[in-house]
């Protein structure tokens, strides 16, 4: 079976505008709160750590594309809250006539590395981290996983884990809907697509995230909503089924930012999913400082980067 299976809709789902107005007339939604937000509860219990990065720490590095490869900067300080890069190194080449949208960091096998991963041709193209220490080269050999994809819009596809097992998932906008596909096996294998949103034809993909912004190890559905953001959170992991519950606002202050330069990714190393953002020449993340039953809160910007006005924001990953 690939992952390009196809599947049969049931009957319509209300689009997303009318969903996110109904939560906000219904007063299903937590109060919207601002990127300055207030700390997590003194009750919350504490984290275990099984989040994955480039490195195995838990925190995100930054990697840009640069040139025929790409640099890699190693987190070292996130934990702190504060300047989160040290040493930087270079690795791979053949990369610089790629389209940026079209690759992607994974953690496909729930090793705790996260894997490269080329949207090519009618397929993906994967490169597994080989645990190598953070200066050596981290990808050996690869394969390819996956068919039809061809023509699909890259900034249309994502990887996240859906499902809870520490595996990324694949997910695809197709028309009208978001659907995933389960990883059954290290991502060489996927299950028929489940669908997990409706009323996408005519939003841009590149303002939808899926990230775990309460450390449960399951991917939220994040989508930009105006001036917030607008979060379903993963209630079930799918389990095959649908697994979002109601909806929550968070944020303020983000119509006119181009979704392209915002990113959520774990920098502080909690096994949550703090909001990241390049404006004009800057790089700032905002540390998440605790997401529960209808809310997420941020904490004030930290900086992380200059220097990065010219840079396409396409070709700027976390992993």
């Amino acid at each position: 079976m690939t992952t390009a299976a196809a599947t049969h809709l049931t009957a319509a789902r209300p689009t997303r505008a009318f969903r996110g107005l109904k939560a906000l007339a219904l007063g299903l939604t937590a109060l919207a709160l601002g990127i300055a937000g207030t700390t997590a509860p003194a009750t919350a219990a504490p984290l275990i750590l099984t989040g994955s990065s480039f490195t195995g720490d838990e925190r995100a590095e930054l990697v840009a594309k640069e040139g025929d490869s790409f640099r890699i900067w190693k987190n070292t300080k996130g934990q702190d809250r504060s300047w989160p890069w040290g040493e930087s190194t270079v690795h791979g080449s053949g990369w610089g006539g790629v389209d940026p949208r079209t690759v992607y960091f994974a953690d496909l096998d729930g090793e705790g590395h996260k894997d490269l991963v080329q949207l090519s041709g009618d397929s993906f193209r994967a490169w597994y981290h080989n645990g190598a220490s953070f200066g050596s080269n981290p990808w050996t050999g690869d394969f390819r996983t996956g068919g039809g994809w061809s023509g699909h819009d890259p900034s249309a596809i994502w990887f996240a884990d859906i499902d809870g097992d520490r595996k990324a998932d694949l997910i695809q906008r197709s028309g009208d809907v978001l659907r995933y596909f389960r990883n059954l096996g290290d991502g060489k294998s996927w299950a028929a697509p489940v669908t997990v949103g409706y009323g996408y034809g005519g939003h841009n993909p590149r303002a939808i995230w899926f990230a775990d912004l309460n450390g449960d190890q399951r991917a939220e559905r994040i989508e930009r909503f105006g001036d917030q953001f607008m979060v379903a959170p993963n209630t079930t992991g799918g389990g095959g089924g649908w697994p979002y519950g109601t909806v929550y606002f968070t944020g303020a202050g983000w119509s006119g930012h181009d979704p392209s330069a915002i990113w959520f990714a774990d920098i502080t190393g909690d096994n949550r999913a703090d909001l990241v953002h390049k404006s004009g020449d800057a790089l700032k993340y905002f540390p998440n400082n605790g997401s529960g039953s209808g809310h997420t809160s941020w904490a004030a910007g930290v900086g992380a980067g200059s220097g990065w006005s010219a840079v396409d924001p396409k070709g700027i990953y976390f992993a």
